[in-house]
């Protein structure tokens, strides 16, 4: 769900991680933060919605250039990053986690945006850490929220 990258684009190299089209990873939340950090609904409804908008990762794909390929995971990490913003105390420092795997794993390909780097920085930020964080955020949004929220 909460992938910290995508579809890779040799065939021998594969990763787990989920899809989503790069326009889905917004959020409109129709609060202002200060609405958000005060009222425990808002803020549910706030992550719930920033998760189900976001899930899936960026849409990296073989016949991407390489600044598609930064702008696609600049893009995602930012909407992780909003996303565990609002999360709630009971998910917070999983959405954290993945939050700053993305954001690491942007940054680092900044310098160097090609689909070999984009592979690589898969098995260097991917660790078991941050997939049972993401699926920690995964279970939680699916038993706390509602599809549609």
């Amino acid at each position: 769900m909460f992938a910290l990258g995508a579809c890779g684009g040799s065939d021998s190299e594969s990763s787990d991680a989920s899809t989503s089209d790069t326009a889905e990873q917004t959020t409109d939340t129709n609060a202002t933060s200060d609405t958000v950090a005060e009222d425990p609904a808002v803020k549910l409804a706030a992550f719930c919605k920033s998760a189900l908008d976001n899930q899936g990762g960026a849409d990296i794909s073989s016949d991407d250039d390489p600044a598609a390929i930064a702008e696609k995971l600049s893009a995602n990490a930012t909407a992780l990053a909003e996303m565990a913003s609002v999360a709630p105390d009971e998910v917070k420092a999983d959405a954290d986690a993945v939050a700053t795997a993305a954001s690491s794993m942007a940054e680092a390909i900044a310098g160097d945006p090609t689909l070999d780097k984009f592979n690589s920085l898969i098995e260097e930020f991917a660790t078991s850490e941050a997939n049972t964080a993401s699926a920690n955020v995964q279970t939680w949004v699916k038993d706390n929220c509602e599809a549609g929220q």
